[in-house]
């Protein structure tokens, strides 16, 4: 289920690849909109997960104003 954001935190989502170490690349504002894209990308038989990020991403990195 997708957080409802507030004022202290801001949380994001990327698919992790069964088969890949790194995150992908693509940031999403919900779980529903990286599941879609990752159901849209996947090849047959292909495995993800959903990961939900707030500042801590090892991909994007903290937020500065």
């Amino acid at each position: 289920m997708d957080r409802k954001p507030d004022s202290s935190q801001t949380y994001h989502f990327h698919i992790h690849w069964s088969e890949k170490e790194r995150l992908d690349w693509e940031r999403f504002d919900t779980r529903a909109e990286a599941t879609r894209r990752a159901l849209e990308l996947a090849l047959p038989g292909e495995m993800f997960s959903i990961q939900e990020f707030s500042a801590t991403c090892p991909l994007c990195g903290p937020k500065t104003a």
